[in-house]
């Protein structure tokens, strides 16, 4: 019964280690992450390091089942809302896997480990649950973007099955004023919206994620969020390409209705807007913008702008009359070869066609105001 599975799980902790299961945060000992990267491959055992079951699985893998299974550990709780935190168990085996070299280039086999366990599922139950600790919800949404950062698909398409989406942007609610939270976030996010823009991936996933970003909650969480860190490269790149994502997988009928219905609404134009006139203010004359900064601060924003000029009226309009045009002929006047040094067209060489990025970008803005020119419609 419930006194069996309470001493299991004691024997569990105790064979982990005694620092393991201290009240005292931030004394998990490295050895503890030592001893499964040595075990990893289940040539090398130490009796100490977990229980074991003969024959297989090989110790290793026993390790990371339990440390996995321990994430959701309740611990005498109840079912009041003052106690929707993380267990203490919890919060410790947080520490430990935060520990761990769980990215793909510094640990690959550490990281192939955790595939078959339910790591994805109980990070997004433990993220939904925790309600007041924002330091705790940081830690576990910075290691869900280390699992989908250069991930070949199998975390990610486990986390949006695991209503991830959903729940990252109401943590983002939440918690609106942690900068590093936010950042951790958009992150996140982004990493996922490159997954879905494969063409192999399961219709139910795409689904997922267009559901997740197809509603003026999450708009306006990405738009009050763009607002409030303004100068965040992090955030700012990562919701564009996210929106970008979401615009480039979606039928052209859908997109038309979003963008009458909810980025319109928001006020997610006027925020793309403001945001390229901020940029142009500013920028100082003499600036050798790098490859990343134009990427990041101009490129794709105005791909969004040259997209929803394209596929809808009402948007148009809007751009119209938020005098676009005019903020379009002073980006093709700052980005034009004669208005920059030459040291400046050698440093944003695009890898692609021999063009360099300052190219591309002059050439959206001058697509995005032929757009906007050829189809002169009015309110009426």
């Amino acid at each position: 019964g419930r006194e069996s599975e309470r001493g299991r799980m004691s024997n569990i902790k105790a064979n982990l280690s005694p620092e393991l299961t201290s009240t005292n945060k931030g004394k998990i000992p490295l050895s503890s992450i030592d001893i499964l990267n040595k075990n990893i491959d289940g040539d090398k055992k130490d009796d100490n390091a977990v229980v074991r079951v003969n024959p297989s699985p090989p110790p290793a893998n026993q390790f990371v089942e339990h440390l996995v299974n321990m994430l959701v550990v309740e611990e005498n709780r109840d079912d009041s809302p003052s106690a929707k935190t993380t267990s203490a168990t919890g919060l410790h085996v947080l520490e430990v896997l935060s520990k761990m070299r769980l990215k793909k280039e510094e640990n690959h086999d550490l990281r192939n480990a955790f595939k078959d366990t339910d790591l994805s599922k109980n990070l997004c139950e433990l993220l939904k649950q925790e309600q007041t600790e924002e330091e705790v919800v940081r830690k576990i949404i910075v290691l869900i973007v280390t699992l989908t950062f250069k991930d070949d698909g199998h975390f990610k398409e486990r986390f949006v099955s695991n209503d991830c989406l959903m729940i990252l942007m109401q943590k983002m609610n939440d918690f609106s004023r942690n900068e590093k939270l936010q950042e951790a976030a958009c992150t996140t996010l982004n990493n996922i919206s490159i997954y879905i823009k494969r063409n192999d991936i399961p219709n139910a996933t795409k689904k997922r994620f267009l559901d997740a970003i197809n509603n003026t909650a999450s708009m306006k969480t990405f738009h009050d969020t763009m607002m409030n860190y303004p100068k965040n490269k992090c955030v700012q790149e990562s919701i564009f390409a996210v929106v970008q994502a979401f615009l480039s997988v979606n039928d052209s009928n859908n997109n038309r209705i979003f963008m009458q219905d909810v980025l319109i609404q928001v006020g997610f134009l006027d925020l793309i807007c403001t945001f390229l006139e901020n940029d142009l203010n500013d920028q100082d004359d003499n600036e050798i913008k790098t490859t990343a900064s134009l990427n990041a601060f101009v490129k794709m924003p105005l791909l969004l702008l040259k997209i929803v000029a394209q596929e809808e009226k009402q948007a148009r309009i809007v751009l119209r009359e938020k005098n676009a045009i005019m903020m379009l002929a002073a980006i093709i006047n700052r980005y034009h070869a004669s208005s920059l040094p030459s040291s400046t067209l050698q440093q944003t060489t695009a890898s692609t066609g021999g063009k360099t990025m300052t190219d591309k970008i002059l050439h959206l803005a001058l697509e995005t105001v032929k757009v906007l020119y050829d189809n002169n419609e009015n309110n009426e």
